[in-house]
């Protein structure tokens, strides 16, 4: 009987560790976007870009840990 809780603790445990992954892995970015301006995605964009762009032009190890 013992075994049996334990085992169901743990199977417990991890849909629960699962359901918070997927709320962290799709469910909040989803919800940050919704709430987020058009500026603001605009502009990181703009900066993911750009620094991809130095990195690939001059891999100076300062652009790698921008980019």
């Amino acid at each position: 009987m013992n075994e049996t809780l334990k085992e169901i603790k743990y199977s417990l445990l991890l849909l629960f560790g699962l359901l918070i992954s997927l709320a962290i892995t799709v469910i909040l970015p989803l919800f940050i976007i919704s709430y987020l301006n058009i500026k603001i995605i605009g502009v990181l964009s703009i900066f993911v870009i750009s620094n991809y762009i130095l990195f690939r032009l001059f891999r100076k190890v300062i652009f790698e840990y921008l980019y």
